[in-house]
């Protein structure tokens, strides 16, 4: 659950139809929510990871004192394929 009663002195903002962000004096949290029919593929994921990854080092350079971190919400879950993946991509990292 994002809890949003915690900010004291910070602002949400939606970006698109799928991009939220959520920030105060100390952190930016971008949320990516996805709506989907079908089980979350893989491309859905990179995507929004590439996008994250962007984010990160525009933030890192123009926002340095604060810490960013990234969620993806979805109303299903991921693929076998996808989640066989992702658990290969945490053992390589």
């Amino acid at each position: 659950m994002i809890k949003l009663a915690s900010l004291e002195r910070g602002q949400v903002a939606v970006e698109r139809d799928e991009d939220i962000e959520v920030s105060d004096d100390n952190k930016i949290a971008f949320i990516q929510v996805k709506t989907r029919t079908a089980p979350l593929k893989s491309s859905d994921i990179s995507k929004s990871l590439q996008l994250f990854n962007q984010l990160r080092q525009k933030y890192s350079k123009t926002s340095p004192e604060k810490s960013v971190g990234f969620t993806i919400v979805s109303n299903i879950t991921p693929g076998p394929q996808t989640v066989d993946s992702l658990k290969e991509q945490q053992v390589a990292e």
